[in-house]
């Protein structure tokens, strides 16, 4: 399904390249969470590459960018996930009063994908610090990837 989303969102609109990054990115949450983290990352890329191009500082730009760092985690390429994860919270941190209630979890997550990320590279101090962070969100209050994740 997610394959003909991709499909469709480039065929029916090729002038509007932001639905096939929105596309993207949902294939790309979809397979971070069966853990295929090298498909995830080439649809993450690919959707990172238009957000980047078409809406540079758009919260769902960042969004990407820590998902991006989630794929690239997944496969233990540590020194290219960190910054992409750390840039992604910060992102998305700087402009969540313009992130949508629906979407409000993005933000959270994004710090349970830091914790993670520290807790695997054995990075104590790190991982303490984002645990604090993170506990100021409380429970997500969804697993779902936002429209246009």
């Amino acid at each position: 399904l997610q394959r003909e989303l991709v499909a469709n969102a480039s065929k029916d609109a090729p002038h509007d390249m932001l639905l096939s990054a929105g596309a993207l990115a949902s294939r790309g949450y979809v397979l971070l969470r069966k853990k295929a983290y090298i498909d995830a990352e080439a649809a993450l890329r690919e959707s990172l590459a238009i957000r980047e191009k078409a809406e540079p500082e758009g919260w769902l730009t960042f969004n990407t960018k820590s998902m991006l760092g989630e794929a690239l985690a997944g496969q233990r390429k540590f020194a290219e996930a960190e910054p992409l994860l750390l840039t992604g919270y910060a992102g998305i941190k700087k402009r969540e009063p313009s992130i949508p209630p629906e979407a409000k979890s993005r933000l959270p997550i994004a710090a349970d994908r830091l914790v993670e990320f520290y807790t695997t590279t054995d990075k104590v101090e790190e991982r303490d610090r984002w645990r604090a962070e993170r506990a100021k969100y409380g429970v997500p209050t969804t697993t779902q990837p936002a429209k246009g994740t």
